[in-house]
């Protein structure tokens, strides 16, 4: 009974998400224009304000859309749908991190296995030949969503972000630890259920629908892996992801 619930609730996502996306096209366009019009034409200080913000969630909205369609894309997918080809955790941690510092203010300084770029610095230790079999469109945004979580959801001035490999046995690990507010023991098991989102971080201001671990369990489930996380309130968060080495 709960699998059918969770998959007519997936097709009745996809099917909001997609009759979402043609309209949200049309107003943005219609917005990008206005913006474009801004300096040319004359608008009160009311109407220019009104058409910023109507620019700013628009946008907003269309990237929760994208984000929700890739979600729902990935959820009906099967391990038979996945072409894997052999990866280098190192390669894939990099363009990860490289990716998410994009949306960070400030210049991109490289200090050995270190970037820093304004109050994010993420520092990268995986020196090894660490290898696995994995979709490279997936496994990428597994590493980018835990990467960007670190970084999002991370209050301290000075966001330090760790990124390290290990290998064990037949498994190779992929590890990222921050130094943002934890995870409180009782809403551990809750993280990766879809729409949860901690109670502090449930405000609006943070982007997201509360399907990014979700999205990040599926694609493990799909590569024989799995995710997991050690946290506490106040320590920090590692989350490790854990996939057959090759």
């Amino acid at each position: 009974m709960t699998e059918k619930i969770d998959e007519a609730g997936t097709k009745i996502l996809s099917l909001i998400s997609h009759k979402f996306r043609t309209p949200l096209s049309i107003i943005n366009g219609y917005s990008d224009a206005l913006m474009n019009q801004k300096s040319t034409e004359k608008m009160s200080a009311f109407g220019e304000k009104a058409v910023e913000e109507i620019h700013k969630q628009g946008n907003h909205l269309a990237y929760l859309v994208e984000r929700l369609i890739k979600f729902t894309k990935v959820e009906e997918m099967e391990t038979k749908d996945i072409v894997k080809t052999p990866l280098h955790l190192r390669a894939l941690i990099t363009a990860a991190a490289l990716e998410i510092l994009e949306n960070v203010e400030g210049e991109v300084e490289k200090r050995g296995d270190v970037l820093v770029k304004g109050p994010v610095t993420l520092e990268i230790s995986c020196s090894g030949d660490f290898s696995f079999m994995g979709d490279e469109n997936l496994a990428a945004a597994a590493v980018g969503e835990l990467i960007s979580n670190a970084v999002k959801f991370n209050l301290s001035a000075n966001k330090n972000v760790n990124i390290y490999c290990q290998r064990h046995n037949n498994n190779v690990s992929l590890s990222i630890k921050d130094n943002g507010a934890g995870i409180r023991p009782n809403e551990i098991n809750k993280i990766f259920d879809k729409f949860y989102q901690i109670d502090e971080y449930f405000t609006g201001q943070i982007e997201g629908w509360g399907l990014g671990l979700p999205f990040v369990k599926k694609i493990m489930e799909l590569h024989g892996g799995m995710v997991s996380v050690v946290s506490d309130k106040g320590l920090g968060s590692v989350f490790t992801l854990t996939l057959a080495a090759s």
